[in-house]
């Protein structure tokens, strides 16, 4: 699948896209995605091709995304989480350049968050999961599968801020 592929197809009507493990799409095509999906609720992506500027266009220009799945997006380093309030579903799996800060983002402007994954994200650290314990009081999903650089500050945040927790991966995390 090429952008162009993807660009012919994308319309108003378009609410969901599935674009996992697409390889060879690039900003050009989650460009065109913002500026032709409006009524987007949830995307999937997953193509080191893709940076920050087209993630954040289609969280700029997608304001009923609820859904957002970015896999192996080496490139990305900022999801532009302040244009997501009503996001409830975030997975971002194997971004290894993802900072605290776009997590943090997260916790401040996403309050209908109900499942976080962040697995080998391995950048983040107890600031960002801490802020989403006390950002995030709906979560019930939170996967931190392979977060390398968290210690049991975030352990005691989790515990303490997230009631409603119902699922908690920690494997290959090394807390100290």
């Amino acid at each position: 699948v090429t952008d162009n592929d993807v660009i012919t197809l994308l319309t108003p009507a378009v609410e969901r896209i599935n674009a996992d493990g697409c390889q060879n799409l690039t900003d050009a095509s989650m460009t065109a995605v913002a500026a032709n999906c409006p009524n987007l609720v949830e995307l999937r992506i997953g193509s080191e091709r893709v940076t920050d500027a087209s993630i954040r266009a289609v969280t700029r220009h997608c304001p009923n995304l609820t859904a957002l799945n970015i896999c192996n997006c080496n490139e990305i380093t900022d999801i532009g989480a302040e244009n997501c309030p009503n996001l409830q579903w975030l997975m971002t799996l194997h971004c290894i350049k993802l900072t605290d800060a776009s997590i943090t983002a997260v916790a401040d402007h996403c309050p209908n968050l109900m499942a976080l994954t962040v697995a080998w994200c391995t950048k983040l650290t107890d600031a960002s999961i801490a802020a989403v314990a006390a950002g995030c009081p709906n979560l019930r999903l939170l996967n931190l599968y392979g977060c390398t650089k968290l210690t049991k500050v975030s352990l005691a945040a989790i515990a303490s801020n997230c009631p409603n927790l119902e699922y908690l991966r920690l494997r290959d995390c090394r807390f100290t």
